[in-house]
């Protein structure tokens, strides 16, 4: 699977060397607090317990960990690494591994993309491909839920740095700058990770 279907990142190497980091690098996301807030636009929509929920972009698995008590979860990904960390967290959830731009198997009653995940597809005919094949899954009555990006009036370009202690052998500095391109935000990142005395350095970059 190419990169340039689902987004503008360098390399897919870079994703496959990150992914065993990712949920450090998140820890304090609050994936519990936005999946509770999932589960009440969908209650107050009239959508029952146990209806199909897809979640686009699924990454590791973090919103279906608790999305899966309340409804039967499949997650789509087309990031393998983050997959396999995904199925370790996540033992009998159907997980696909594919870009959002091919055709989605099923059908379901909730499809959901989060973390800003629908950002990557930026042309108007990848957006278009993309709506035809959420349609096409979505039952009659169903309901899409997409976390957006940020409105170019919201968004401030800048450099930025966080320090991730995760334990005794292992801490992350993470340094980003982002910049504004026409209608895209470019967001480039640098890691360096500290582990066991041996430090790696990765280069990381979206468009969105």
């Amino acid at each position: 699977m190419e990169s340039k279907e689902y987004g503008n990142m360098k390399s897919e190497q870079l994703y496959k060397l990150l992914a065993k980091y990712y949920d450090d690098i998140y820890a304090e996301k609050d994936y519990k607090g936005e999946a509770e807030a999932l589960i009440k636009l969908i209650s107050d929509a009239g959508i029952k317990e146990r209806s199909k929920l897809l979640d686009l972009a699924c990454g590791t698995g973090n919103h279906l960990k608790y999305l899966k008590e309340k409804y039967i979860c499949n997650g789509l990904d087309k990031n393998i690494e983050m997959l396999k960390i995904a199925e370790k967290k996540l033992p009998g959830i159907g997980l696909m591994h594919q870009d959002m731009l091919k055709r989605i198997e099923g059908r379901y009653d909730i499809i959901i993309s989060m973390f800003s995940s629908i950002a990557y597809v930026q042309s108007y005919s990848a957006f278009r491909t993309v709506a035809c094949n959420i349609s096409d899954a979505l039952k009659p009555g169903g309901m899409l839920i997409i976390q957006p990006w940020f409105e170019s009036g919201a968004f401030e370009p800048g450099v930025y740095q966080r320090n991730i202690e995760i334990r005794s052998d292992l801490s992350i500095l993470r340094l980003m700058k982002s910049s504004i391109e026409g209608i895209c935000s470019i967001l480039e990142y640098h890691y360096l990770i500290n582990e066991s005395g041996k430090i790696h350095y990765i280069k990381d970059e979206h468009s969105m």
